[in-house]
């Protein structure tokens, strides 16, 4: 053992919900706060976050009505079909408004009002113009900054990072009185009056999903956690050793697929093009590359993964085409497909021994050399070459092809039903594929809690001496409901109402 550490509070994470803890406890007159951090900086995937006040909230315009707060409340619980704990929902719904005033009263934010991040819109009550490295405006990067800054203030609250909490201490009666923590290379004890559990999701690592979302996630599925490394399920293994049930009405945020390149760029946008042809991972043509079909599908497929296919000829006919917009129904090439543009061929060769040109595809070269080498895309002169970039065998991939293009001659999809105006062949070499993988923002839940946000045990009796707080906890969302903006609203808010709750124990 390096160290003993005493508090008054003890906080396990430092994100968004750590960090509010602390920051309330302290207003309260709390006057020795610890926070211990997995990470090597403060803020967690509280840095990412975009949306606050949930979306869901801002449906009803002014987050400071109680009949709003009402109507809000009851749709959420018919959503969640009584999947998730009542009293917990109302009250982080009503003291949602305690958080955004503390917002308002720290000049975050002058009004209610909508703020557009790149091609999100969310309907958000802080209205910020700055960040915190690189990318675009997160209002969670300034929350972050903002609550650092304050913690700074206080030379009573402690904060260690790359500290990991291993186990969590009791005292004789199974009162949470500790914890043991992995840093500076050995262990160390912190003995405190009340601990907060702010550790965060799952959605950390390949192998952390996969444990707790099997349905979901398999060891060796290529897709893109979203959340920090740190958080894969510390929290829960820590509380389930204490009795905690855990495990119930797991959410998890998932997008795309998406291009393995990126989504926000003119490849991205050619990956979800009607023109495309999609096969799986065995080379076989799936699905009407038009429709949105959803993740029940795509955990179907070999791999989970999906490669849209272009010929030359395609490939300029989605590079000129319309975006589609998020989320919404392909666009109807019939009326907004612009003139096509005279073009040279593609040159069937490395995007790097591409030359810059005057057509549209002059910044490929540019993007693809990136995306070539990290393997996301692919130019092959051959359909064998194609295969051998999938890694499927070249005689299917070529029978799925050749199927899908006598479908295209005779302007019917008799396989997928895809509209005819949307059918074009892979007959004009060179190739191309775009890998395509599924990501993540976060993931909800892990540890079924009450309404004071104390673990509960099986029999229904809560772990005293902790509350458990943020993206770990069960009960505000459900496999079933996950509304814009919960993760971060959620962590936010149970933060504040955990540091209220220690402080006034304590």
């Amino acid at each position: 053992m390096n160290k003993t550490y005493n508090y008054d509070i003890a906080i396990l994470g430092g994100g968004l919900s750590g960090l509010f803890a602390a920051v309330r406890a302290a207003e309260k007159g709390v006057k020795s706060i610890g926070i211990f951090e997995a990470g090597n900086y403060l803020g967690g995937n509280g840095v990412f976050a975009n949306t606050f006040v949930s979306s869901d909230f801002a449906d009803y315009g002014n987050y400071d009505s109680d009949e709003n707060a009402e109507k809000l409340y009851k749709r959420a619980m018919n959503t969640l079909e009584g999947t998730g704990c009542p009293e917990l929902i109302y009250r982080y719904l009503y003291h949602t408004r305690d958080v955004a005033k503390w917002c308002e009263a720290h000049g975050l934010n002058e009004k209610w009002s909508p703020v557009t991040f790149g091609p999100f819109k969310s309907n958000c009550s802080l209205n910020v113009e700055y960040a915190e490295g690189k990318g675009l405006p997160r209002i969670g990067a300034a929350l972050c900054k903002l609550l650092r800054e304050d913690i700074e203030k206080h030379d009573f609250i402690e904060t260690h990072l790359n500290a990991r909490a291993t186990k969590l201490l009791t005292n004789d009666e199974g009162t949470v009185c500790g914890a043991l923590i992995q840093m500076d290379g050995g262990y160390s004890v912190v003995n405190c009056k009340k601990l907060i559990l702010a550790t965060g999701g799952v959605g950390g690592t390949v192998e952390s999903l996969a444990k707790y979302l099997p349905d979901v996630v398999s060891v060796g599925d290529d897709i893109r956690p979203g959340g920090v490394a740190t958080c894969v399920g510390d929290g829960v293994v820590m509380a389930k050793e204490l009795g905690a049930e855990t495990g119930k009405h797991m959410n998890i945020h998932l997008l795309g697929p998406g291009y393995a390149g990126g989504r926000g760029g003119k490849l991205g946008d050619c990956m979800d093009n009607p023109f495309a042809m999609f096969v799986t991972k065995s080379g076989k043509r799936f699905a009407d590359e038009s429709a949105r079909f959803g993740q029940d599908l795509v955990k179907t497929l070999p791999g989970r993964v999906i490669y849209a296919l272009y010929d030359n000829e395609s490939l300029k006919a989605a590079w000129t085409a319309p975006k589609a917009p998020m989320g919404g129904p392909p666009i109807d090439m019939d009326g907004d497909m612009p003139p096509m543009p005279d073009m040279e061929e593609m040159p069937p060769m490395p995007a790097h021994e591409m030359k810059k040109d005057e057509t549209p595809f002059e910044k490929l070269a540019e993007v693809t050399k990136a995306d070539v080498a990290g393997k996301s895309f692919c130019i092959a002169g051959s359909i064998e070459e194609l295969a051998a970039f999938i890694g499927c065998d070249a005689a299917v991939l070529q029978a799925s092809i050749d199927r899908y293009n006598a479908d295209c001659e005779a302007g019917v999809d008799k396989h997928m039903r895809k509209d005819a105006k949307y059918l074009m062949p892979i007959k004009t070499a060179p190739f191309y594929a775009l890998y395509s993988v599924r990501s993540l923002d976060s993931t909800q839940g892990g540890i079924t809690v009450n309404k004071d946000l104390e673990a509960l045990k099986e029999d229904g009796t809560a772990i005293k001496g902790m509350y458990v707080t943020g993206d770990h906890c069960t009960g505000f969302v459900s496999e079933l409901y996950g509304p814009g903006g919960a993760g971060m609203t959620f962590a936010m808010v149970s933060g504040w109402l955990a540091g209220d709750m220690a402080a006034d124990e304590v």
